[in-house]
């Protein structure tokens, strides 16, 4: 599928951030958004702008998101979530305001058709449903099985049931991405009062400064603060509530934020090598620091 632009503004601008984000030379990056956008190259992306293009706003297909931004993770070796926080925050994909819970999605069939190879039934990366007595049903990825098994939830990295406790299906559930390595539990203030929102596990994921675009943090930096505030500290958090995810949501989004953080990217490790969310980070740090050169 040809994706039509108005201009080449967008394009221009996602071929940036990945050439940031890759270390990739600038026209090499725009050569690859070219074609991953289903031109020849990019000369032909240029000669092509506005013609056919579709009115502002009309969003581009799921699945052609999917494929834009999974090619463009192959010929880059960039992470696919990286990827795709580039080209929303470019605004490639046509919709100025891009709803999160639709690059929700995108993120989760990315996953499923290029992080996560298809789990056999029952096995590390299957999606099941837990029935534990007194508790509500709830979707949970299993992430090891030696006589008990521990499961990824939504709130939790490592949540401990007998095999009993689980429903196991015959036919896959649709992964899901755990609510906690996405939600922000609080916010540390910076000297100069930018304000950095953190996960569950003190993992930086936004930092927020007045008049400028949320940055995407690296979810293993060390971040100096003056002072930290933990949102609902009174209550505390009530994972099982059913609105929980939607407000986090609205709250993300009121604050400028339409992608998702680096801390997301744990999730493969922590099922393809069965550790917490904090071993996965550091891992994600290591392969950080030993990125393999782009394609040519």
């Amino acid at each position: 599928m040809r994706i039509h632009f108005q201009s080449t503004t967008r394009p221009k601008k996602a071929a940036k951030l990945l050439g940031t984000a890759s270390a990739v030379s600038l026209s090499l990056c725009q050569q690859h958004v070219a074609r991953a956008c289903g031109y020849r190259d990019w000369h032909d992306l240029e000669q092509r702008a506005g013609q056919l293009a579709a009115a502002p706003g009309t969003p581009i297909p799921v699945e052609a998101q999917v494929g834009v931004t999974a090619e463009l993770s192959q010929q880059l070796r960039l992470p696919a979530g990286d990827v795709l926080h580039a080209l929303v925050s470019a605004r490639l994909f046509g919709a100025e305001a891009p709803d999160l819970r639709h690059v929700i999605e995108v993120r989760r069939r990315l996953f499923e058709q290029v992080d996560l190879p298809p789990a056999r039934r029952g096995e590390p990366g299957w999606v099941v449903e837990t029935k534990v007595r007194g508790r509500n049903p709830q979707p949970a990825i299993i992430r090891s099985r030696d006589g008990a098994v521990t499961l990824i939830t939504p709130s939790s990295d490592a949540t401990v049931v007998a095999l009993s406790e689980i429903t196991n299906p015959h036919q896959p559930l649709p992964l899901f991405i755990p609510l906690r390595l996405f939600l922000p539990c609080g916010a540390w203030t910076e000297a100069d009062g930018s304000e950095v929102l953190f996960s569950r596990d003190y993992c930086p994921m936004w930092r927020l400064r007045d008049g400028r675009a949320p940055q995407r943090l690296n979810p293993w930096e060390r971040i100096s603060h003056q002072s930290t505030r933990h949102f609902r500290e009174e209550t505390g958090i009530n994972w099982g509530h059913p609105n929980l995810e939607a407000e986090a949501i609205d709250m993300l989004e009121s604050r400028g934020v339409r992608t998702l953080p680096g801390l997301v990217e744990a999730l493969p490790l922590m099922i393809r090598e069965n550790c917490g969310i904090d071993d996965a980070v550091k891992r994600l740090a290591k392969r950080q620091a030993g990125r393999l050169e782009p394609v040519a």
